[in-house]
């Protein structure tokens, strides 16, 4: 019975790590989703007019968050769904170039529709990362998961807290196939652990 008891409450443990987790996520998200809503209207306004009435001022805080614009992309790009792991983005540069480009009159039409296109499907895939989330938080069995996983590379977050690692590094190990398949493991010896308890638990006359 108390072997019992301390399954439920590890359970649970892992569910509040993993509901921490999704919270944290979803701040995350939402802060750079409102950045890049900005972004994008600013960034918009600013390809309509550069070509006949270039703003000094839009263009001097395109160029100013452009760099924070294009690391958003590559943390949530389309193919991604895990935020801040896994850069993927078929151009990495592709906001940071066209600027200059549009403020010398050599910008390709093509490559500014392209940019701010980058941007809209960026804000989609961020949009429907947030209904997922949320989606999560009704789900304890994941929310268990994802709890045993932030366990796991707890010793990691910590290195990166202690600035023991690079952030690049802490992305990388984060979505490593070993930590993965650490957390699978791990997963699997707690499943196993559980139905051995509770089947022997039952059996109990």
């Amino acid at each position: 019975m108390e072997t019992t008891i301390h399954l439920i409450v590890a359970f649970l443990v892992f569910v509040t790590a993993g509901i921490v987790k999704r919270l944290v996520l979803i701040s995350i998200v939402r802060r750079k989703l409102d950045f890049l809503n900005r972004y994008s209207s600013i960034y918009n306004e600013f390809a309509e007019t550069y070509s006949t009435n270039f703003d000094c001022l839009l263009y001097l805080w395109l160029t100013n968050k452009a760099s924070e614009a294009q690391q958003t992309l590559s943390y949530f790009a389309v193919d991604n769904k895990i935020p801040l792991i896994e850069p993927v983005i078929r151009n990495p540069q592709l906001i940071v170039r066209i600027l200059p480009a549009m403020k010398n009159g050599t910008a390709n039409n093509r490559n500014v529709s392209s940019s701010y296109n980058a941007l809209l499907c960026c804000k989609k895939s961020m949009e429907e990362l947030m209904l997922s989330l949320h989606s999560d938080l009704r789900k304890p069995f994941k929310l268990s998961l994802s709890g045993i996983l932030y366990f796991v590379s707890l010793p990691v977050l910590i290195m990166y807290w202690l600035n023991l690692i690079s952030e690049s590094m802490f992305y990388r190990i984060i979505s490593s196939y070993e930590l993965r398949l650490a957390n699978l493991l791990t997963c699997l010896i707690c499943l196993v652990t559980s139905s051995i308890v509770v089947g022997n638990w039952c059996s109990v006359p």
